[in-house]
């Protein structure tokens, strides 16, 4: 289960007036004494020497007392003074007493209603927030507001900072609906009174996006983050600590949604910012260390993130003293660290100690006592010590659903927590209880979350997808002991949650396809792709920008930035209102690119009688398939886990390798394990199938199941290979069959193929060998086109795309072959004209070279790359290509890769691409492929479809005469069929007309 342990976001919190001199103050209290030691104060606090800054603190406050009386506003502002300095170094008790005097003296001296009452209203508000004694907060907080309101009006910039103050309290409190209208309350407030671009605007900015961070509202948090951040380059400067917690939360909106590569640069700038400017142990600096260990802790980088969270500690243990929450947290950080090594003798103590400085520091109902409690029962759970660590999760939930409210996510986490822990001691009944309560609560934040359809369209990997993954595994358990009428809500149950852990791009990228497709061919389509095609280049114009501020100033230009941020900001408004536009004409929008997770009877719907969907959940000591059928359902508990799957599936891969030129000796026996593994348990449950639709998950993403062997033999013609039995397709998401099959119109193109491949390549197979693939983005964004030409001709496959269209009675102008087949010609094209498309050429796997990490088609390069044309049709190039396809093609090697992102889902390369262009059915492969027998399986695969077969029948029909060609053995062995598969629709395409 996941922690919620690192601090990162810094201060949103705005307390008035503290540590600075109050605006009109008496003009006798003005004593150049007082002042003097004021002002060294407030220079010692922005240093961060609060030891120094308490003692002269505590040295204006004597002087104020013996110069003015002890009932003077002086005295009120010392002692405001320096119970900021004692709260901010996490000494509450000796704060409040303080605060509450200052209160008593202004209200007295100046009546209840002046702006200093609201002021010390404010402070004491916040001291009561930081204790995590929100009851007693949110009645200052509101009379304070109130008073403001009274002295000023509305619309004064102060009412604006006290209205940003209630509404965090109400984000810490998960009370996420009133906080919303009053962070944009505070924002409109002060953008009409103090300009657009005033820094106190990038304040409220980043308050609000703060809150749709909380809430996982992506979408919306990012542009408010950027704005708030480029409003507080141009007003303070690019090396102004302010900049560096904008930067700071930019970056934890990108760690949080698993985007290391663009958090890492924010959090290093960051911290270069803090430390040049604050000096190298200030306590923001302790906050960025910890947050860049952080990202690297979560990335498993356990070298790089132990010397930052050392450090980090060590900081704040002596800028803030040993028992400040700020220590706490560093503390757990670093346990939780070791608890994930297995080193549990070195977590155990500093759990410990950073529960005590907790509870001590903010009372035993504060929200950081109950992550404290949480993380120190998980290190006792991962001992099997469940008699200590179940107390410990108990009272965590309680403190969680008291203080937050029952729908607060950390609630959720809890309840996992204390799932997993009832399941480690067989108490499967308690555990379903608690696992459904936390999903639930997920399922409606998902839902939520999904309000709009930018943020639908944008919609990546669930919260929270561990627990859901946890929520089917646990069903898994329980199934074999249930009564015949449980098993199928439990059954359909447990489908829902595997969904909701595997949400992937590249079924939303089919989604969108049979949105368009819904929609008709006229003028509402058009609107769906516009809307899409926005919403796509907004994420492009983000990356850039992200990159460009991730650098350091020397390597930035502010002209080029300005220009993106435009560009962002006219893309915004577009989708903007293309989202307004589609939701009244075309309501159904939302359902089809965001839709809930496909119920077990709307699948069987869905079915024909000879076709079974096998969808397949990977844990981490187990794998979970469920059979679904017209009529039927079945789920199966395989008793093997990812580790082992991974390395039977990598080995298998080996026997199919063809880079070294040779054919490698297959794994038969490997094969057979898979078989018995995988697919066995299913067999008794799919008499009368033809047609398999399977739903693959982690290692299996790269498993072509027709190679599987029902039995350990040698290689023969009658060698009972799985494709032998069924023809398969593979289906990115178990929505994608929604997709396809009830919303995804079949479409009628005029024209019945078009084919791109032997590109003008001057590279033999020897000198290809020689290519640089790390040469080819040398010089830029824009490939190397001398690099691009080395690599090797693909003559045979003129032959194989003729082949096609003969046999599809194509024109002959259909084929373009060498000089004619360019990224320039493709991009040029009405593509939606055509049935069927095929790129016969060499595939690149993003990762394969440096400088563009995404896959791409090689076509004849020009002698100057430009950006039309460099000879390498990428797959965001792909992605803008409006096609109109029953099938596309791809007659090349690792097509079927993902797309280079960590953790990135099956097909979400090429094929993800392709999808989103508007294809309804992909010919793709798992590895490099051999010509020859690719020109054999495609040729005769289009022969078996004229006769009117389905993709996937026609796949196995071709790949059967492979296997059984009386002359050629060679063509038996699996690395010459089994590398292409079916994705999509694999039999609702019949023929190709």
């Amino acid at each position: 289960m996941r922690r919620t342990t690192t601090q990162r976001t810094a201060g949103t919190l705005v307390v008035l007036a503290s540590l600075s001199l109050w605006a009109a103050f008496p003009a006798q209290a003005q004593e150049p004494e007082w002042k003097r030691l004021n002002q060294e104060v407030l220079l010692l606090y922005k240093q961060g020497n609060y030891g120094q800054a308490t003692t002269l603190a505590t040295q204006a406050l004597r002087f104020a007392e013996i110069s003015f009386g002890p009932d003077h506003p002086a005295v009120a502002l010392s002692l405001n003074n320096l119970a900021a300095l004692y709260r901010d170094q996490g000494q509450y008790a000796q704060a409040e007493p303080l605060y509450k005097r200052s209160l008593a003296i202004v209200e007295k001296a100046l009546g209840p209603d002046h702006p200093y009452v609201a002021t010390s209203l404010n402070n004491l508000a916040a001291l009561y927030q930081s204790e995590g004694r929100y009851a007693q907060a949110e009645p200052l907080y509101k009379r304070s507001l109130a008073i403001w309101e009274k002295a000023f009006g509305s619309d004064h910039p102060a009412v604006a900072a006290s209205l940003g103050n209630l509404a965090e309290l109400y984000r810490t409190q998960g009370r996420y609906a009133p906080a919303e209208p009053l962070l944009k309350r505070s924002l409109a407030i002060r953008e009409k009174a103090l300009g657009p671009d005033h820094p106190d605007v990038a304040l409220s900015l980043n308050i609000l996006a703060g809150l749709y961070d909380t809430q996982g509202q992506y979408a919306q948090a990012e542009p408010l983050f950027k704005r708030s951040l480029a409003i507080r380059e141009r007003a303070l400067g690019p090396d102004h600590p302010d900049v560096a917690t904008s930067l700071n939360n930019l970056a934890g909106l990108h760690d949080t949604r698993g985007q290391y590569a663009q958090a890492e640069p924010l959090y290093r700038r960051s911290l270069a910012i803090v430390e040049k400017a604050l000096g190298p142990v200030h306590p923001d600096v302790a906050t960025s260390l910890n947050n860049l260990a952080s990202l690297y802790d979560t990335q498993g980088q356990v070298a790089q993130a132990e010397p930052l969270y050392k450090r980090s500690l060590a900081i704040r243990e002596t800028a803030l003293g040993p028992d400040h929450p700020d220590v706490a947290t560093s503390l757990n950080n670093l346990a939780a660290l070791y608890r994930t090594q297995g080193h549990y003798a070195q977590a155990e103590p500093l759990f410990k100690r950073s529960l005590a400085i907790a509870e001590k520091a903010l009372g035993p109902d504060h929200p950081d006592v109950a992550t404290s409690l949480n993380n120190l029962a998980l290190l006792y759970n991962a001992q099997s010590q469940y008699a200590q660590a179940e107390p410990l999760y108990k009272r965590s939930l309680a403190i969680r659903e008291k203080v937050l409210g029952p729908d607060h996510p950390d609630v959720a986490q809890s309840l996992g927590n204390l799932a997993e822990l009832y399941v480690s001691q067989s108490r499967l009944t308690e555990a379903l209880g608690a696992i459904r309560q936390s999903t639930r609560l997920l399922a409606r934040r998902i839902k939520t979350a999904a309000a709009s359809v930018t943020s639908q369209v944008a919609t990546g990997q669930a919260q929270g997808s561990d627990t859901f993954a946890a929520h089917a595994t646990l069903i898994g358990k329980i199934l074999p002991s249930s009564t015949v009428s449980d098993r199928p809500p439990l059954i359909a149950e447990a489908f829902a949650a595997a969904q909701h852990a595997r949400m992937g791009d590249t079924g939303a990228a089919l989604a969108q396809m049979a949105a368009r497709a819904s929609a008709g061919s006229g003028a509402l389509a058009q609107k769906v792709r516009e809307h899409q095609d926005a919403v796509a280049s907004w994420r492009q114009f983000d990356k850039q920008l992200i990159d460009a501020i991730g650098k350091p100033a020397t390597e930035r230009r502010a002209g080029a930035e300005q220009a993106l941020r435009r560009q962002l900001a006219d893309t915004d408004a577009r989708v903007a209102r293309l989202d307004a536009e589609l939701l009244s004409a075309f309501p159904e929008y939302r359902e089809l690119v965001s839709p809930e997770p496909l119920a077990v009877v709307e699948a069987q719907k869905l079915l024909k009688p000879d076709e079974a969907m096998l969808t397949y959940l990977v844990a981490e000591k187990e794998i979970l398939l469920w059979v679904i059928r017209p009529g039927r359902a079945e789920m199966i508990r395989l008793e093997t886990g990812k580790d082992v799957l991974s390395r039977q599936v990598a080995r298998l891969r080996e026997g199919v390798d063809l880079s070294s030129g040779v054919l490698p000796e297959f794994p038969y026996a490997t094969a057979h394990a898979l078989y018995r593994i995988l697919f066995a348990a299913a067999v008794p449950h799919l008499t009368g199938v033809k047609h398999a639709l399977v739903v693959a998950d982690g290692p299996l993403q790269s498993l072509p199941f027709g190679l599987l062997l029902s039995a350990a033999m040698s290689l023969n013609a009658d060698a009972p290979w799985l494709i032998r039995q069924y023809a398969f397709t593979n289906l990115p998401a178990v929505t994608s069959l929604r997709a396809l099959r009830r919303f995804g119109k079949e479409r009628v193109a005029g024209e019945p193929f078009m084919g791109f491949g032997d590109p003008l390549l001057k590279g033999t197979p020897e000198e290809a060998r020689g290519v640089s693939l790390a040469k080819l983005f040398a010089r830029g964004a824009l490939a190397d086109t001398r690099e691009v030409s080395r690599m090797a001709r693909l003559p045979e496959t003129a032959d194989e795309l003729q082949a096609i269209a003969k046999t599809l009675k194509a024109s002959d102008n259909t084929v373009l072959l060498r000089e004619a087949a360019t990224e320039r010609q493709v991009k040029s094209m009405n593509l939606a004209s055509y049935r069927v498309l095929a790129f016969a050429t060499h595939g690149l796997m993003s990762g394969d070279f440096k400088g563009l990490a995404e896959p791409a088609l090689v076509l004849t390069p020009p002698e100057t790359p430009s950006e039309i044309d460099d000879g390498l049709l990428t797959a965001s190039e792909i992605a803008g290509l409006k096609l109109n396809a029953d099938w596309v093609i791809l007659s090349a090697c690792n097509t079927a890769a993902a797309d280079g992102k960590p953790g990135a889902d099956g097909f979400s390369g090429l094929a993800k691409a392709f999808f989103y262009a508007g294809s309804r059915t992909l010919l793709v492969s798992h590895w490099a492929v051999a010509s020859v027998a690719t020109v054999a399986l495609t040729t005769r695969m289009f022969a078996e479809a004229e006769k009117g077969s389905g993709p996937a029948e026609a796949l196995q029909r071709s790949i059967l005469v492979m296997i059984d060609h009386p002359t050629e053995a060679v063509m038996r062995h699996p690395a010459m069929w089994a590398p292409f598969v079916v994705v999509g629709e694999g039999m609702g395409v019949k023929g190709v007309r």
